[in-house]
C-alpha cells in the first residue's frame, strides 16, 4: 500500500509501517507513552498535588480562558473539580477518599483543610467555604 506522506512509493521502510516508524507495532510502548504523557502534562497544567498540597491552576494556559475540568486526581486520595473564567479560578470541590488533612493552594493563597473520608469540600475563588462539607 503507498504511503499518502511519502507518494506514490511502495517502498515500505519498516515491516508494518504504513507512513512512519511511530506507526510500526514495534515502538507500540512509545505510543502508549506519549498519549499518556500528554494526558498527564495537561493535568499538571491544571492541578499539581505534592507533599500534602494540591495547587490549583498552577500553570494555566491564556489560551484556555474559561472551562473547567472533572476527576482530576490529586495525591492523598482526593478528587479535584474545577470552573475557571478569565484565566481565573471561579470554584473548586476536593472530595477525601482517605480523610487524610492536606493545604489547598491557589495563586498565594492557602488553607490548611482537614478531611473527612466521603466528604466533598467547596471552594470560592478566594478558597473560602461558602457551604458545609457534603457527604458524597
Amino acid at each position: 500500500m503507498p504511503c499518502p506522506q511519502r507518494g506514490r512509493s511502495k517502498q515500505r521502510p519498516y515491516k508494518g509501517a504504513e507512513c512512519f516508524p511511530i506507526c510500526s507495532a514495534h515502538t507500540r510502548h512509545f505510543r502508549l507513552t506519549a498519549t499518556f504523557g500528554g494526558a498527564a502534562g495537561i493535568a499538571e497544567m491544571l492541578l499539581q498535588s505534592h507533599a500534602g498540597e494540591i495547587h490549583l491552576l498552577p500553570a494555566l494556559p491564556d489560551a484556555w480562558a474559561s472551562g473547567g475540568a472533572r476527576g482530576l486526581c490529586a495525591r492523598g486520595a482526593f478528587e479535584v473539580s474545577i470552573e475557571w473564567r478569565s484565566g481565573r479560578l471561579l470554584s473548586a470541590e476536593i472530595r477525601s477518599k482517605a480523610g487524610r488533612d492536606c493545604v489547598v493552594r491557589y495563586g498565594d493563597r492557602a488553607v490548611a483543610l482537614k478531611t473527612e473520608a466521603g466528604k466533598t469540600y467547596r471552594f470560592d475563588a478566594q478558597l473560602n467555604q461558602p457551604h458545609p462539607p457534603r457527604t458524597g
